[in-house]
C-alpha cells in the first residue's frame, strides 16, 4: 500500500502526530517523520532525546492479530539491516529485549509498537544516526552510528530500507522461531545479571534467552528459571556469569 509521507522539522513526537492525523483521516497509510522530537515516546513513561540529525519516525502496518512479540520482530529487522549495510558493527550491535538495539553497552535504536485490531501495528522508530546527544547524563550510555562508522548516512535511504525490510519480512510472524532464534543468537546481556522492573515489583537474575513467545528468561538466585513477557530490562554492565 502507498503511504504519505508527512515531514516534519519539530514534533512532540511522531506517534503522537501520527494519532492526530488519524483522527482527521483514517482511510490512508500514512509516515510521519521529524528531523527533532521535543518529547520523544519510549516504553512507559520513557522520554527518548530526539535531536536534530538523527532518524525518528512512525508508520503503519496492518497486521489485525496481537503478536507479543511484534516488537522483537522489528528489532530483529532493523538489526539485520544495519548489519548488510555496515558489516563492522558485528559482533558489537546487539538486540536488547524488549524493543531496543544497542552498539556494546550503549543504546543506538528504540522500538515503540502499538496495536488495534481495527488499524494493525502503529510503529515508532528512534535511531541515533547524524545526531549528537544533547543530554549530558544519556551521553555515555548512548551510541550513534555516524561515530561507529566514521561518516554520515541517509536517513531517508534508512528509513526506506528498514520500511522494507519489516513489510517483506512478515511471513515471519506465522513462525516466530525465525526471528526468536536470531534474537537468541545476538541477545544483549546474554550471561549476565539484570532486574526486570514491572511497575512496583522487580526481579533479578542472570538472563538466559528467550523463550518461544519472547518473553526474557531469567535464573533467579534459587536456580529457577523465570519467564518475563512485559517490564523494562536493566542489565548490570559490570557483572557477567
Amino acid at each position: 500500500m502507498r503511504r504519505n509521507l508527512f515531514h516534519y522539522d519539530v514534533l512532540d513526537s511522531t506517534m503522537k502526530e501520527y494519532e492526530r492525523l488519524c483522527g482527521i483521516e483514517i482511510s490512508s497509510a500514512k509516515i510521519v517523520r521529524a528531523d527533532r522530537q521535543s518529547q520523544g515516546l519510549g516504553r512507559g513513561a520513557n522520554q527518548w532525546d530526539s535531536s536534530l540529525g538523527g532518524l525518528w519516525f512512525t508508520f503503519d502496518l496492518f497486521y489485525p492479530e496481537l503478536v507479543d512479540s511484534f516488537a522483537l520482530y522489528v528489532g530483529v529487522c532493523l538489526h539485520r539491516s544495519l548489519l548488510s549495510l555496515f558489516d563492522g558493527m558485528k559482533p558489537h550491535l546487539r538486540i536488547k529485549w524488549p524493543n531496543d538495539l544497542f552498539y556494546d553497552d550503549r543504546k543506538l535504536a528504540g522500538i515503540l509498537c502499538k496495536h488495534s485490531v481495527e488499524t494493525g501495528y502503529v510503529i515508532g522508530i528512534g535511531i541515533n544516526t547524524n545526531n549528537t546527544i544533547e543530554n549530558p547524563d544519556l551521553v555515555q550510555n548512548t551510541a550513534s552510528l555516524t561515530q561507529i562508522i566514521g561518516s554520515p548516512v541517509s536517513n531517508n535511504e534508512l528509513m526506506h530500507i528498514f520500511m522494507l525490510s519489516i513489510v517483506e519480512n512478515l511471513s515471519q510472524i506465522k513462525n516466530p522461531s525465525l526471528y526468536l532464534d536470531y534474537c537468541n543468537d545476538n541477545l544483549y546481556g546474554m550471561g549476565r545479571y539484570a532486574t526486570v522492573n514491572m511497575f512496583e515489583n522487580k526481579s533479578r537474575g542472570i538472563i538466559r534467552g528467550l523463550d518461544n513467545s519472547g518473553a526474557v528468561l531469567l535464573e533467579t538466585s534459587d536456580g529457577q528459571i523465570k519467564a518475563f513477557n512485559a517490564g523494562g530490562l536493566a542489565v548490570d554492565p559490570s557483572i557477567k556469569q
